[in-house]
């Protein structure tokens, strides 16, 4: 993670830089992003800096994407879009009713997986996660809510 850190600019950088490559103006993505022109200014020239590279040719209350500013653009906004695409769907499993069931193998194999379509018919709007595994550490963390093991009753 520390090499992603000193590879990747930040993200504030790059989602200022979203906007004003989209709509060519440091002044629009400022409106859009509810920061001041000369915050986006500053995160551009910082990204620029970073990068080792012009993205914007700087015209009078213009601005204009170079060739290496609109290739950036592309790639910066589809990885923008699939980080908030994530972020949505971790949000929907975070607040969807979820149930976690742990077991044994055998358990698992001959007892509850038959059983799984009832379940699921009569809770349709549970997510369910299960675990089968012969490691009790792992049929017993936190997260689980029902444990269904073998074991001598400790």
């Amino acid at each position: 993670m520390k090499r992603l850190r000193q590879q990747l600019p930040p993200l504030d950088c790059l989602i200022a830089f979203e906007a004003a490559a989209r709509l060519l103006s440091f002044t629009a993505a400022a409106r859009e992003l509810n920061l001041t022109q000369a915050a986006i200014s500053q995160q551009i020239r910082n990204l620029e800096h970073r990068l080792g590279a012009a993205l914007f040719l700087r015209r009078h209350r213009a601005v204009q994407l170079t060739s290496a500013g609109r290739q950036f653009q592309h790639t910066v906004a589809m990885a923008l879009a699939h980080l908030a695409d994530a972020t949505t769907e971790v949000r929907g499993i975070a607040s969807a009713p979820h149930l976690t069931v742990a077991a044994d193998q055998s358990v698992a194999a001959l007892w509850l997986m038959p059983r799984i379509a009832r379940f699921r018919r009569l809770f349709p709007d549970l997510a369910l996660r299960l675990i089968a595994s012969d490691a009790e550490a792992e049929c017993l963390v936190e997260d689980v809510q029902v444990a269904v093991i073998h074991g001598n009753g400790h």
